[in-house]
């Protein structure tokens, strides 16, 4: 019953990625980045359209295929450092079952929340 998400980030496709569109805010936008099901997605233009949703993508591959390979080389040393430094964390603030998935909302929504919130099947 509420708003609806303001942004997705996708990887699967299918009909999941449609189902998504319709749970969207108006104005959201969704950034498809992979390709994991085989199955293309199918939307009515209306979902689009009267929502003013934005749908786009982003080739990892393709991002990468444009820097210099000093460039790749740097981005890929600063990501290890990071990650194995004490100070990377990905806190999490909350973990609900799909069932729960209006809980799950409402946590996200929360203001001052320190951590992601996550959905277990």
């Amino acid at each position: 019953g509420g708003a609806g998400v303001n942004a997705v980030l996708y990887a699967v496709g299918g009909e999941t990625a449609s189902r998504l569109l319709q749970c969207m805010a108006p104005g959201g936008r969704m950034i498809v980045y992979g390709m994991l099901s085989p199955e293309g997605v199918n939307y009515h233009n209306p979902q689009l359209i009267y929502k003013n949703l934005t749908v786009s993508g982003f080739g990892v591959r393709n991002a990468l295929g444009m820097q210099s390979s000093g460039e790749r080389e740097k981005m890929i040393s600063t990501l290890v450092r990071e990650i194995a430094g004490t100070a990377f964390s990905l806190p999490v603030a909350g973990t609900y079952a799909l069932e729960d998935f209006g809980a799950a909302l409402e946590a996200e929504a929360m203001p001052g929340r320190n951590g992601k919130i996550l959905l277990t099947p």
